[in-house]
């Protein structure tokens, strides 16, 4: 698929530098932009809250044949947490003062449609480009490999899931306390997602929502993937009191999702799961690319655009769009059937687990996607939300 030019605007002197990990940033040279935290309608930044000081700085660019450089670093630095379930962003001192880090984004797109994003993954069949991995390839960037979970496991067992839930449960009280105990030094200073854990979740099944089922709980850390297979484990999982319920309903947690509102109608209606602090990326994504377009951006549009889509990510998408898609000549029925595929496997954790990476990269508009997924949540809640009505595709919320 070819991919059209971006909205042209004149040349300027821009500046961008990535999240410094306690200690280091590094400027960048795009497309004849020299980045200084400046943003217009031909690009977003998001800037991140976190103290940090620049120790030293580097530059990459664009050669002849414009193909990307990996910026070299200088000077020192660590690597984002590495523990078993810590989601959290990196912790830094608090008598750091805040400065604002600038992240770079892709140039911006009028519209979603203009990169082939649908309205909804279903609703779409045709392949995904893999024109933004290619150009930037930050999916494959070790140097962001601490934002993307590397290991994928698929949860089976009641036992397992519980384990699972009770330490994320557990850290997110410690940061609870932690913040409680440091309240009178960073009041006001940091927004309120900065200091939770932070979760990425998704949901697979047939016909998402309140008529529909749910077969697949992706809920993914900064280190793992957990496909959590409701069809294995049955109402038990979301039963009342269940840590799974607890995780989802949790003040203290935040999640990531992607449009949230079929995957809240399912877990409110089917099991009374009401689901709390979500960020909605969609929503972050319509203020920093596509802040003109009347219709939702799907979630292929809006990673092509951030540019963190690999070759063999759009591969993995293609192949089980094919086998699940009944406009793709596969069947709904696959997500039920077991053992999963190791495509469909695949297919539930490929998107997830860059939902981090794309919260730095949008982190500007955090705070609009927390805001404004919540009422978002509200709105299903409160049963105006129809998933099978043509208005769902329309942007349902104002960028103002």
């Amino acid at each position: 698929m070819s991919l059209p030019s971006p909205i042209e605007t004149p040349p300027q002197t821009w500046a961008v530098s990535w999240f410094p990990e306690d200690g280091w940033g590094y400027d960048a040279w795009m497309a004849g932009f020299l980045v200084d935290g400046v943003t217009d309608g031909s690009a977003a930044s998001a800037g991140l809250c976190i103290g940090a000081v620049h120790n030293g700085f580097s530059n990459g660019g664009l050669d002849g044949d414009d193909s990307w450089h990996a910026p070299l670093v200088h000077g020192p630095h660590t690597s984002p947490p590495h523990t078993s379930y810590v989601s959290a962003l990196p912790n830094y001192p608090v008598t750091h003062e805040l400065a604002s880090q600038q992240v770079f984004l892709p140039l911006g797109y009028g519209y979603p449609e203009d990169l082939g994003g649908g309205e909804y993954e279903y609703s779409d069949c045709g392949l995904v480009s893999g024109y933004a991995a290619s150009k930037h390839n930050f999916g494959r960037d070790t140097q962001y490999s601490g934002y993307i979970p590397q290991e994928i496991e698929c949860v089976e067992n009641m036992v397992r899931l519980d384990y699972v839930c009770r330490e994320i449960l557990s850290e997110a009280e410690v940061l609870r306390r932690e913040r409680q105990y440091c309240s009178e030094d960073t009041e006001g200073k940091m927004p309120h997602w900065c200091s939770k854990l932070t979760v990425a979740l998704d949901l697979e099944g047939r016909s998402l929502g309140r008529a529909g089922s749910i077969c697949i709980i992706t809920l993914a850390t900064y280190t793992t993937v957990y496909i959590i297979d409701m069809i294995l484990l049955g109402d038990a999982a979301l039963r009342t009191g269940s840590a799974l319920k607890r995780v989802l309903e949790s003040q203290e947690i935040i999640k990531l999702m992607f449009d949230c509102r079929a995957d809240c109608d399912a877990l409110y209606f089917l099991y009374h799961v009401r689901l709390q602090n979500v960020c909605d990326l969609q929503i972050s994504s319509c203020f920093a690319l596509f802040p003109r377009a009347r219709l939702l951006p799907g979630m292929k549009g809006v990673f092509l655009a951030l540019g963190i889509f690999t070759d063999e990510d759009t591969t993995i998408k293609n192949a089980g769009r094919q086998l699940f898609n009944p406009e793709c000549g596969g069947s709904f029925d696959r997500w039920e059937e077991r053992p999963l595929t190791d495509i469909l496997v695949q297919y539930c954790a490929v998107d997830v687990k860059y939902f981090f990476l794309a919260e730095l990269m949008l982190w500007d508009y955090v705070e609009q996607g927390c805001r404004l997924g919540e009422e978002r949540l509200a709105s299903v809640c409160n049963g105006t939300f129809c998933g099978y009505s043509k208005n769902k595709a329309k942007r349902d919320f104002r960028i103002v």
